[in-house]
């Protein structure tokens, strides 16, 4: 059993808030010393914005999402006014020239100005005693305090005590001074306030629900406003205290491997979160070295680096994007922290092969996107990344025909239940990507809308199991729910083999004996076998997803890309169909319109198949 983080007691070992020293940890700490290549990039941009006009939020994008679910249109204004903000205020830290600084205050004024931080998405009509409630046209805070901080309430809290850190005297000497003090209030009203007075919040799992990566995002962005602007050593306590409660409510439900079943995306807002709150609270203690020697926080952190493809390329499950921006500075500080060499070598490599700067880029933790600013310490350290990448709690697992991410074949198999967070009906869902790019793809969620999270969820593309790399079983995919999950999941890795139970997983499974998905890598193929029993004959569906079209040569022979083919059982028939996107989101993340959906069906009414298909190159 791992140790909580209550149980380290640093509540009780905080330095005086007037002894405390923001970026303590890091080996130097001014901006005016970073990379000038990336100090050029966001000069350029902050410059950009001294000519521009502060965007407007209406009354009407806020209630574009109740009346037609779009979330995007007030969102993209609402960022960029806090990714301005950021970017401004790094320009002025850099340059030390004052020119950013009457920019910076009306940004921050026009941020303090509105009514709510929470977006629209995130704004139920609750009170204190209820969890039930429904979404709001419009935010209602002029009457009483809020009560319920959201992820961007929290986070637009901690970029603005960002703002009262490096820039309060400044305010000052501009003749400010309300200003500064505005900023504490608020912060106190909208963030730290109702945290502390009450319990209710689902997000912080203290009623013993199930919580995601709400929990770290907010708490590591409450540590941040805490750190920087409560001064009452008191109050100060009790905030690390609940905070720290808060954490272990989200470490509890993590399995020994470390695995986060949000997927990829979402481990930079959960375990990515954790390490910006134990960074935060090392230094608030004075140095904590026994918080980065927790093997299941290290466990947690390695989860990254074990799901990675190549390039900007991840494992796709669940309402997971196949690209995303790489993190090799915090990476590449985790290794340090935890004594992990493959993670400082990950992050070594990704720093070296990324290094451009886009203040448009979200960092979900405004302390970690200064530090990442500051930190310019290259390690000498190799990276090379393992043949296999095993997660046996959490049910997922990786292989590689090579070491070279660039080269030979990469294939992994997801299991797990139906009722993981931001789940899709995905169990045995399998991916392929060749020479570092991908074949047979899971398509991911694409753009977020009010029926994202609603009791249509399940009938959304490309939520539904028939839209992902696995059978429909007389006419039945998987069902969403606890009750719905693998009967085991087995990792053979002398033999690069994984067999995952899937009957279980399947709203029928009453009317099946069995279904073992296989799923080999040996140095040429990729081998997988469905092997089925029901009760009663029946058809059976299987659909594979590819980004570029198959073509069908011969009955049994499929070419694939780039010298690819496929072969497969005579008791299946192939078909292929087009499938094209209608939004931007997933057209952006595979940087097409369409994808293809390559469809075997069985040629006879059975109640046992064993059906067989192997990918390999030709040429």
């Amino acid at each position: 059993m791992y140790k909580k983080l209550s149980d380290y007691k640093l509540h009780e070992k905080l330095l005086p808030a007037s002894e405390f020293s923001l970026f303590s940890s890091m080996p130097k700490t001014d901006l005016a010393n970073i990379d000038s290549d990336l100090a050029s990039a966001i000069i350029r941009e902050a410059d950009s914005f001294l000519t521009q006009e502060i965007p407007i939020l209406p009354a009407s994008l806020y209630m574009q999402f109740c009346k037609d679910g779009n979330r995007i249109n007030f969102e993209k204004i609402y960022f960029h006014r806090r990714n301005s903000l950021k970017t401004l205020l790094v320009a002025e830290q850099i340059t030390k020239s004052k020119k950013y600084i009457e920019k910076i205050i009306d940004y921050t004024w026009a941020i303090l100005e509105e009514t709510g931080w929470s977006l629209p998405a995130h704004n139920w009509v609750r009170d204190r005693d209820d969890s039930s409630g429904i979404f709001a046209n419009l935010p209602n805070c002029y009457q009483n305090a809020p009560w319920f901080v959201d992820l961007f309430s929290a986070e637009t809290g901690a970029i603005l005590a960002m703002v009262y850190f490096y820039m309060k005297d400044a305010f000052c000497e501009e003749n400010a001074q309300i200003l500064v003090e505005r900023l504490r209030y608020e912060l106190d009203r909208h963030v730290l306030t109702p945290f502390l007075a009450t319990d209710n919040m689902w997000w912080m799992g203290l009623m013993g629900n199930f919580v995601n990566n709400w929990n770290p995002w907010i708490i590591s962005n409450i540590l941040t406003i805490t750190a920087i602007i409560e001064t009452n050593d008191v109050r100060r306590s009790e905030l690390v205290e609940k905070s720290c409660r808060c954490l272990d409510c989200f470490t509890s439900f993590y399995p020994e491997d470390g695995g986060c079943n949000e997927g990829s995306v979402y481990w930079f807002e959960a375990g990515a979160c954790l390490f910006d709150s134990l960074e935060l609270l090392d230094e608030m203690t004075g140095g904590c070295p026994e918080l980065f020697q927790n093997p299941l926080y290290n466990n947690i952190m390695s989860y990254i680096q074990k799901v990675h493809i190549n390039d900007l390329y991840f494992i796709t499950y669940g309402d997971a994007h196949p690209r995303h921006v790489q993190d090799g500075k915090l990476y590449r500080r985790i290794g340090r922290r935890f004594q992990n060499p493959v993670m400082a070598g990950f992050g070594q490599e990704m720093c070296t092969r990324y290094r451009d700067f886009s203040p448009e880029t979200r960092a979900s933790n405004p302390s970690r996107f200064i530090r990442n600013l500051i930190d310019n310490e290259d390690m000498s350290i190799s990276y090379t990344p393992d043949l296999i990448s095993a997660l046996p709690d959490t049910q997922l697992c990786a292989m590689r025909q090579t070491q070279n991410p660039q080269k030979g074949f990469y294939v992994w198999v997801k299991g797990g239940h139906n009722d993981e967070s931001h789940n899709h009906n995905d169990l045995g869902s399998v991916g392929l990507y060749v020479d570092g790019e991908p074949c047979l793809i899971d398509l991911g969620v694409g753009t977020y809308t009010k029926f994202t999270f609603s009791d249509m969820r399940y009938t959304l593309f490309p939520i539904r199991s028939c839209d992902h790399n696995i059978p429909l079983i007389h006419g039945a995919g998987q069902h969403e729910g606890a009750d719905y999950h693998t009967d085991f999941f087995e990792i053979d890795e002398k033999n690069r083999t994984i067999r995952v139970g899937l009957k279980n997983a399947y709203e029928n499974k009453d009317e099946m004996e069995s279904f073992v998905r296989t799923v080999q890598l040996t140095d040429t193929k990729l081998i997988l076998t469905d092997t089925i029993t029901t009760k009663t004959a029946g058809e059976i569906v299987t659909n594979f997803y590819f980004l570029q079209q198959p073509e069908i040569v011969t009955a049994g022979t499929i070419s694939l890309q780039n010298g690819l083919s496929m072969t497969y059982s005579p008791d299946v028939e192939a078909s292929v169909e087009t499938i094209v996107f209608e939004e931007d989101g997933l057209k952006t993340d595979w940087n097409t319109d369409c994808v293809y959906r390559l469809s075997f069906r069985t040629i006879k009414d059975t109640c046992n198949t064993n059906t067989t298909y192997q990918i390999f190159k030709t040429i």
